[in-house]
Order: structure tokens, then sequence, then C-alpha cells
């Protein structure tokens, strides 16, 4: 069993890329539960469309990637960052060209 977590290394770019992925989709699902519990999703995306809520969320749902990227980055784990970052970076393009255009 000791063995097994001595092999487990965490500085892999697809830890990174794991957490970047499943940290804003959990935020997001946390938010959900808390604020629009019983509701169907299509129609929370709605009510954050219509209430110009939509930025402020995506925002908060990439929050803990950043923390995680910062947090990589303080363990000197430079390849799970670079996963993070790589994750992160089409949500933040997209974020970009989605609200721009509006």
């Amino acid at each position: 069993m000791a063995q097994t977590f001595k092999k487990l290394e965490l500085d892999s770019t697809w830890v990174g890329v794991v957490t970047g992925m499943v940290l804003p989709i959990a935020t997001f699902y946390i938010n959900y539960l808390i604020h629009f519990n019983g509701m169907h999703l299509y129609k929370v995306f709605i009510a954050m469309k219509r209430g110009q809520m939509e930025f402020p969320l995506y925002t908060f749902c990439l929050l803990p990637s950043l923390c995680m990227f910062f947090l990589f980055l303080w363990l000197n784990k430079e390849r799970a960052a670079r996963g993070v970052l790589i994750t992160v970076l089409p949500y933040v393009i997209f974020m970009v060209w989605k609200f721009s255009t509006e």
C-alpha cells in the first residue's frame, strides 16, 4: 500500500489537466445546489443571462483553478501547474470572446 503512494506522482501534466477540468465544474455544481436548488439547469442559464450573472459566475468558477495553479507553483509542481493553465486557457478565451461580442 505504501509503495502505491510512492509511485503516485503529483507533478504530472495530467494531474493538472484533470484538476483544471474538475474544479470549475464542481464549483458551478456547488453554486447551483446552494442558489438554484430545484430548478432545471436550462432555466438557471436563462435566469443568469437575464440577470447578467454569467460573467461573475464563470469567473467565480475559475477561482479554485487559479488557487490550484498557485498552489502547484508554490509546491514546485510546475508540470501540474502547466496542466491547470492548459485547461483554464480555453475557458478564459471563451469568456473574452463571448463577453466582448455582447
